[in-house]
């Protein structure tokens, strides 16, 4: 008596039928991951910038020389000078924060700026009665346009 022992035909179809199902399933989670740990990067990179530039900008704004050193048009740029002497200028040209030509950030979507006198609510009409500058950054965080973070502070300069 001879018995051939192995797979009949319809236990390896199914054996590749679950395999490939398995793969699938595998392949999605794969994805899945891939695809947050990207977003995830974008959002970390975009607020690392938007925070550095930020940053330096505020600590400029606070060593503006005097309020007849402030110029306060257009709202979406600033030039003003330091306590050293020194021109300074923000804008936003093409998506990129600048300072004085120089990139701080990229992928910037809108950059403003408010004048407020000493009450904290009141906007300036002139560099002369300028108390505090208010600036707001929003930076794309994400591949969706709609992924945007705002940031924002508001400065006393120093010698005001």
């Amino acid at each position: 008596m001879n018995r051939c022992t192995g797979f009949s035909l319809i236990e390896l179809i199914l054996v590749v039928v679950l395999t490939g199902i398995l793969a699938a399933v595998g392949a999605q989670m794969l994805g899945k991951s891939l695809q947050s740990f990207v977003f995830g990067k974008e959002v970390v990179k975009g607020d690392s910038q938007a925070r550095v530039a930020l940053e330096r900008l505020t600590r400029d704004l606070r060593m503006v020389s005097s309020p007849a050193n402030l110029v306060i048009a257009p709202a979406a740029a600033i030039t003003f000078s330091d306590t050293e002497g020194n021109n300074v200028n923000y804008l936003l040209a093409g998506g990129k924060l600048m300072r004085n030509a120089q990139v701080l950030a990229d992928e910037v979507s809108s950059l403003q700026f408010a004048y407020l006198r000493s009450d904290g609510n009141t906007v300036a009409a002139t560099a002369a009665e300028v108390y505090f500058i208010t600036a707001t950054v929003a930076v794309k965080r994400g591949i969706l346009a709609t992924d945007i973070t705002t940031l924002r502070a508001t400065v006393h300069p120093r010698n005001f």
